[in-house]
């Protein structure tokens, strides 16, 4: 039987390189100068961008990790950057580890990206959190409660919550 033939899809290794050579921004701070002095662990929070087509859609893809660390290299990079392919602007969100604080900062990112979206080039119209595991849980509490039950601003909740489950064989 023939090996499959391989994707020339670009693939996680060659798109970041390329594209922060290429000058655009692939990470940006959601926490200002002053309130990562005043919280040492929001100095590395933020947002990994995969961009898709100008003015379209963002999703967040939250990785998983049981809130003890950020399995963002396996978990939510390969997913933005699938979205990405499919025209979705869409972003790996690095969160500090606990339930509450990982909320915080996801409601913070979209906070973030509605008071960027001219910048960053988004539709905020219908976003979607996806999450996985940690990620997924905490796509559910902010797709439940909104940004501003975890301190983000009053804005709408995501038109949809994409939580994988990986079924029993």
């Amino acid at each position: 039987m023939p090996a499959p033939a391989r994707s020339r899809r670009p693939s996680l290794a060659s798109t970041v390189p390329v594209t922060a050579k290429a000058g655009d921004t692939i990470f940006y701070d959601i926490y200002t100068d002053e309130e990562k002095a005043a919280d040492p662990a929001k100095k590395d929070t933020g947002l990994f961008f995969f961009k898709g087509t100008p003015g379209e859609r963002f999703a967040i893809c939250n990785a998983g990790g049981g809130f003890a660390y950020v399995g963002a290299m396996h978990d939510s990079f390969p997913h933005a950057l699938e979205l990405s392919k499919m025209g979705y602007n869409a972003f790996a969100l690095i969160y500090r580890p606990g339930a509450q604080t990982a909320c915080e900062d996801l409601a913070r990112a979209i906070t973030f990206i509605f008071e960027h979206a001219d910048e960053l080039e988004v539709d905020t119209a219908c976003y979607s959190l996806w999450g996985g595991s940690a990620g997924g849980r905490m796509a559910a509490y902010l797709g439940s409660y909104g940004p501003e039950a975890f301190g983000g601003g009053d804005l709408p909740r995501p038109g949809a919550v994409i939580m994988p489950r990986v079924c029993p064989v």
